[in-house]
C-alpha cells in the first residue's frame, strides 16, 4: 500500500464452506475445493456491488490476497469480475497456493493464473507437495521451507 492513499481491508470467512466438522479429513479437503468456485462467486459479486455503489472508484484499485485454497478463491473471483465487467482486477497474490485435487483434477480451469487481474504474483513455500506444482502468475517466487536451506538467521 501506498502511504497517503486511504485503503480499506475485507477478510473473506469461508470457514463453514471450508471446514464441515462432520466430514474425514480427505473428503473434506475434496469438498473445501468443490466450494472455491461458489466463494469466488461471493466475492466477485461483493466487488460488483462495491463498485455499483461507488464505494470502489475501479477494479484496478483491487489486491486480493488468498492462502492455499483461498489463493484459488481469489483467481476464481478475479476471473468472475472480468467476466461480468470485461475488467481485470489490480492484482492477485497467491501464497502457496494448494495443490492436491487442482494439480490433476480441476486442470486450469480451477486454478489462479495470470488472467485473473492485471498482475499476479506467486509466493511458493511448498512446492509440488501441499502447494501447487507449476508456474500460475506473472511472477513466481520459490522459498525453500527445510531450515537446513534457510540461512542462519532464520534458522530455530
Amino acid at each position: 500500500m501506498n502511504a497517503g492513499i486511504e485503503s480499506n481491508i475485507v477478510a473473506v470467512d469461508w470457514s463453514r464452506l471450508s471446514t464441515p466438522k462432520t466430514i474425514a479429513s480427505e473428503a473434506l479437503y475434496k469438498m473445501a475445493a468443490l466450494n472455491v468456485k461458489p466463494v469466488g462467486r461471493k466475492v466477485a459479486d461483493f466487488i460488483l456491488f462495491l463498485t455499483k455503489n461507488s464505494f470502489l472508484s475501479g477494479y484496478d484499485q483491487v489486491h486480493i490476497v488468498g492462502f492455499s485454497l483461498g489463493a484459488h478463491v481469489a483467481g476464481k473471483t478475479g476471473r468472475y469480475v472480468f467476466l461480468d465487467t470485461g475488467k481485470l482486477l489490480g492484482r492477485i497474490t497467491g501464497l502457496d497456493p494448494a495443490g492436491p485435487v487442482f494439480n490433476v483434477k480441476f486442470g486450469n480451469a480451477g486454478i489462479i493464473g495470470k488472467e485473473d487481474a492485471d498482475f499476479v504474483d506467486i509466493l511458493h513455500t511448498d512446492q509440488g507437495q501441499l502447494g501447487y506444482h507449476g508456474p500460475l502468475g506473472h511472477v513466481r517466487s520459490n522459498f525453500k521451507h527445510s531450515p537446513q536451506e534457510m540461512p542462519s538467521a532464520f534458522t530455530m
